[in-house]
């Protein structure tokens, strides 16, 4: 695409598909120019143009002129499923009886070996008598013998939406001319239908009026095109697959290929050449399969890999055939980002790579990991007919690399990527207003960050999650930037305040993934609000409407209710001084839980208290906090008016321990009532100590509140940014499983800080530490 942008603030788009060059830095340091073929006649002008602001302004302006991009389907932002080699019935009925078996939800299947590979609209195997070039076939014209590959594709597709899956299906814009052993020869319905276009001049010509042929060594080599500019010659085309959407009941088209016009010479019915044709004619064919699906199923879409300026108006986009690496794991996330930066919001890859080697299971779950948090997740493979399954589903996976651990941590990333279908499509609703994309480079999303821009394997993910990929083969940890404020860990609510660099160390089961100071989050979670936990596949319906809140300051988030075609805005404001965090919760039709990220309040206004998680959930209404996550629920019916919720009593959720950094000490979960994950244990000698990194909201007195266990008096002492903020008593408890509280009472100016609570010389006891608050008198 003709289209940068620039960290000075300004973004260039050239017009025009004719050839250009984009010299950055070619000729002087700080000299950007471009060079554009305009056609070559007299009065040929040369027409671009120049965007100023931020890189969110930028792109909203460069869609504003090329198009906004095309919002998808819901049911596209679940887990796709695709594999060159499911070529029969038989093959794909046994992969989607494995989608309920191992329990992991997906939402679309691909099919790509499907058809006769000469039509392209004809099943595999199946015998008709063939119409006249003029005409199409039906679904009653077409016979599946029995041991074909095909016996009933119309039920095949039926089976699949009962499972809630979509199914699509491969496409070329070809009229194949070579055949060799798929099929061996060409059917006369092909030669029908190709002997018809050529006559009707619904091909490409050449510069000398034939039939224009893709260049012999090119993929589909000698064959014809169809040009997509002639409304007869799509309106023909696109007919041929009428029986495919309105009787079979596929749910759209993966529009592969169309990089096949080469030649300056080549001329289309519009009157464009191949001097515009070569970037433009992807254009063209998606631009009908669009127009066509959209027409007959306007919850259809198309999956694309080629396009040019516009291209977002049309579909979504996979990022082509990446082998299974992790240099290629790395590119693929890259990009995603310029595609994002060039007005195309929703791409994909074909997540641990499409072809080569068969990927490892640490390859497979790290990109499983990142593909959760991209616009579209996908998988997908190459060979059509292998030895032994090359296919990428994590139950083949398993079964080639022996490690079990696959197919359960593919299950927790699936069923998180269906608790955030809120989120991403609320996302994606602003990325097709605006065209901000879903996935954005650190540039784009922290511009006034000088230090942001270079970390190109991370991201900012919709406008509230910041995602890192772990994309080094070998890697346990992944070095984080996190710009200024403080940051939520999604997974446990561990925090770091920015701008910095955090060390973060991550399983093959998990992703580093922080939730921005403020952040509000719709999710759709299980009966037991359990993040990656068992959610099934539907996109229509919410088990529990949850929106996960971290207070800071004032902050809102404009939800899309689907529903009820509404935009629904939340409001968070905390008063910590007060002791106060109030929600603001829009009217909507459904049953809403909201999650506060607080210490546990001493009331809601607004709602009944619950003594535990299956007395709230027994309930139309209530709170109930949680004190392993240190989030408080709070449960609302729908209502056609906003509510006013407010917590009383809460500070800043606390600093947990076992997150903290330990000298000499342990943690451990052998204790009951700890909140958290677990707690300091082995907190007994001198010279243990426990620090931690904590952020003031704002300058004052503040209290340190150290949650602890002992059965015997204790001493600690406590250091602020490493200098004696005085002694803390610790009075014993009458047992381990007994908390208590000890306070030290201090000034901090706002901002970040360390707090270290050690086991000095002059200090006695053992104990158990928990957790610090930091909160207002």
């Amino acid at each position: 695409m003709p289209f940068f942008l620039n960290s000075a603030g300004y973004g260039v788009h050239v017009t025009g598909t004719r050839y250009a060059i984009f010299n950055l830095n070619t000729h002087l340091s700080d000299l950007a120019g471009f060079t554009v073929d305009t056609g070559g006649g007299l009065n040929s002008t040369l027409d671009y143009h120049f965007f100023a602001g931020t890189p969110a302004e930028i792109v909203d302006d460069y869609t504003a002129v090329t198009g906004r991009p095309q919002l998808p389907p819901k049911w596209a932002f679940g887990v796709w499923m695709s594999a060159n080699e499911w070529n029969t019935q038989a093959e794909v009925n046994a992969e989607l009886a494995n989608v309920g078996t191992y329990k992991i939800p997906h939402t679309a299947m691909v099919l790509e070996q499907w058809s006769d590979e000469a039509t392209f609209y004809v099943w595999h195997g199946a015998t008709y008598t063939a119409k006249p070039g003029s005409g199409k076939l039906a679904y009653a014209d077409l016979t599946f013998p029995a041991g074909s590959a095909w016996q009933d594709p119309k039920a095949m597709v039926a089976n699949a939406h009962s499972k809630g899956i979509k199914m699509i299906l491969w496409q070329i814009p070809v009229f194949k001319e070579n055949f060799d052993t798929n099929p061996p020869t060409a059917p006369q319905q092909h030669l029908n239908d190709k002997a018809y276009a050529q006559a009707q001049g619904y091909v490409a010509k050449n510069a000398t009026n034939g039939p224009y042929r893709i260049p012999t060594g090119q993929w589909f080599g000698d064959s014809m095109v169809p040009d997509f500019t002639s409304t007869a010659a799509t309106n023909w085309w696109m007919s041929k697959r009428d029986y495919l959407i309105d009787e079979v009941g596929v749910d759209g088209f993966k529009t592969d290929g169309s990089e096949a016009v080469f030649g300056r010479g080549v001329q289309f019915a519009d009157g464009r050449k191949g001097d515009e044709m070569h970037n433009a004619y992807p254009n063209s064919y998606t631009g009908a399969y669009n127009s066509y699906v959209k027409g007959k199923r306007p919850d259809g879409t198309i999956f694309s890999r080629a396009g040019t300026t516009g291209a977002q108006t049309t579909s979504i986009f996979w990022a082509g055939d990446q082998n299974s690496s992790f240099s290629a794991f790395q590119e693929a996330v890259r990009a995603q980002l310029s595609a994002g930066q060039s007005g195309v919001p929703f791409t994909a890859w074909d997540l641990a790579g499409f072809t080569g080697d068969f990927p490892s299971a640490e390859l497979y779950l790290r990109s499983t990991a990142q593909a959760t948090f991209s616009p579209i997740m996908q998988y997908h493979s190459e060979k059509a007919n292998p030895g032994v399954s090359e296919a990428r589903t994590p139950w083949n996976v398993q079964a080639r690399t022996g490690n079990t651990s696959v197919v359960p941590a593919f299950r927790k990333f699936a069923n998180v990527r269906m608790n955030l279908i809120p989120y991403l499509y609320t996302e994606a609703r602003s990325g097709a207003t605006t065209g901000v994309p879903m996935m954005r480079a650190m540039s784009f999303a922290f511009p006034g960050d000088t230090a942001a821009a270079g970390h190109d394997q991370q991201y900012l993910f919709g406008s509230q999650l910041l995602v890192a990929p772990i994309t080094t083969q070998g890697a346990t940890s992944k070095n984080v930037y996190l710009p200024a404020g403080e940051w939520y860990d999604l997974w446990n609510g561990g925090r770091f305040t920015g701008p910095g660099t955090k060390t973060y160390n991550a399983g093959l089961d998990t992703i580093p993934v922080y939730a921005r100071p403020g952040a509000i989050v719709p999710l759709n979670l299980n009966a037991d609000y359990q993040l990656g936990g068992e959610i099934g596949n539907s996109v229509n319906t919410h088990t529990n409407l949850t929106f996960r809140i971290y207070p800071s300051g004032s902050t809102s988030y404009a939800y899309f209710e689907d529903s009820a075609n509404a935009t629904r805005t939340i409001t968070s404001a905390e008063n910590w001084t007060a002791h106060t965090v109030t929600v603001t919760v829009p009217a909507l039709t459904t049953t809403s839980t909201l999650q506060v990220a607080s210490t546990k309040p001493a009331s809601v206004t607004g709602a009944t208290a619950r003594a535990s998680l299956a007395d709230l959930k027994a309930a139309s209404e209530g709170w109930w906090w949680d004190p392993v996550q240190q989030l408080t629920h709070v449960k609302l019916p729908g209502a056609a008016a906003n509510r006013t919720i407010t917590l009383n009593g809460v500070d800043k959720a606390a600093y947990e321990s076992e997150f903290a950094t330990g000298t000499g000490t342990s943690t451990n979960t052998d204790h009951a009532g700890y909140t958290g994950t677990g707690f300091t244990d082995g907190f007994a000698t001198s010279g243990d100590a426990v620090t931690f990194n904590v952020k003031a909201d704002a300058a004052g007195s503040h209290q340190l509140k150290f949650r602890y266990s002992t059965t015997a008096a204790a001493t600690r002492t406590v250091y602020v940014d490493g200098v004696a903020a005085g002694t803390l008593s610790l009075p014993a408890l009458a047992n381990w499983d007994t908390w208590g509280t000890a306070t030290l009472t201090t000034s901090l100016t706002a901002g970040a800080h360390t707090v270290r609570i050690a086991y000095d010389a002059s200090n006695t006891g053992g104990i158990n530490l928990d957790n610090l608050v930091v909160a207002r008198p």
